[in-house]
């Protein structure tokens, strides 16, 4: 295959690549994947007769990635971090190939660039090179840093939100006895409360009638304490005959074990309490696509002003001072 036709396609593929990284319509993305996908296969048949596995690797997994058919959903800005790479190994692929390149003006009159590049060009080339992509490398680094925290963060959400889910379905049965118990003395109470405006707490009130019925003291007071409108109310209240009510005091009044049971379900709501704080905290520590995005961008300018902008500063101090001791 002729070289000029493979450089032809590999500089239309840089210029689709960096094209991407504007704000395009989705018809231009679909065909970028079509002609992408048609030219790696290209590029990788060429790096094939040429016998350069490397390069044949590279090229049919780049086929693979940007084919149109089964779409992989990385999102705009991973995508625009793909076609940065995609554009920088093409282009080390252009300068660092095997066969001797010879880049021709439009016309074909004149050569652009020499069969042999200078040496000492070749290695500010080489440096400038290895710089950038250790500024890419650098900007990957962020980005696996967020997403690898983001999974480990997400992983013990997921965790300790199954332990509150158990802590509370523990704590609910545990309360449940003592929760309806407490509901029907309330409700009692509430009634009485109404009637006779009581200066009394419902567990004062409600002792107080569960130690009559201990004592088997009920009785005695409806015939012969009560007046007839406390007897009154207490038969609206559903109760026909002491016995009756006896009973239902009995029934519902707590024992020390259904008190224990509450109280060891109070500090399980108490701990789940704290886990989902403690959610919120992690949750807090998440980093979205735009924090991400922001964050890399950041990495980026700052890495640029590190090492090209400080670097170029050093040089040219540097030279200034070399130059006026001559």
């Amino acid at each position: 295959m002729k070289k000029h036709f493979t450089i032809g396609i590999k500089i239309i593929l840089i210029l689709l690549f960096l094209g991407c990284l504007l704000p395009m319509e989705y018809e231009y993305f679909q065909f970028v994947r079509v002609v992408g996908m048609i030219s790696f296969g290209v590029l990788a048949f060429d790096a094939y007769s040429k016998k350069e596995n490397y390069w044949l690797i590279i090229w049919l997994l780049s086929a693979v990635i940007i084919n149109p058919i089964i779409k992989i959903p990385l999102g705009r800005f991973y995508w625009n971090i793909v076609d940065v790479i995609w554009s920088v190994l093409i282009f080390i692929n252009i300068l660092f190939t095997k066969e001797n390149i010879n880049f021709k003006s439009i016309n074909n009159s004149e050569n652009i660039l020499a069969k042999d590049i200078n040496q000492k060009i070749r290695k500010i080339i080489a440096r400038e090179f290895l710089i950038s992509m250790g500024v890419i490398f650098i900007a990957l680094l962020v980005v696996l840093y967020a997403n690898v925290s983001n999974y480990f963060n997400n992983s013990r959400l997921e965790t300790q939100s199954h332990q509150i889910e158990k802590k509370i379905e523990h704590a609910k049965s545990l309360s449940k006895p003592y929760d309806l118990k407490n509901e029907s003395q309330s409700v009692f109470y509430s009634s009485f409360e109404s009637q006779y405006d009581l200066n009394i707490t419902k567990d004062e009130f409600w002792g107080g009638l569960e130690n009559l019925a201990k004592k088997d003291s009920i009785e005695y007071f409806w015939n012969k304490v009560w007046d007839a409108e406390q007897i009154n109310s207490i038969k609206d209240a559903g109760f026909g005959n002491p016995q009756e009510l006896r009973n239902f005091i009995l029934e519902y009044s707590l024992d020390e074990q259904e008190i224990s049971n509450y109280n060891k379900a109070k500090k399980l709501y108490y701990e789940a309490d704290s886990l989902r704080n403690y959610n919120s905290e992690i949750s807090s520590m998440l980093h979205n696509d735009s924090e991400i995005q922001d964050l890399v961008y950041f990495t980026i300018i700052v890495s640029i002003i590190i090492f090209f902008a400080f670097r170029y500063l050093y040089y040219a101090i540097v030279w200034s001072i070399k130059t006026l001791k001559e």
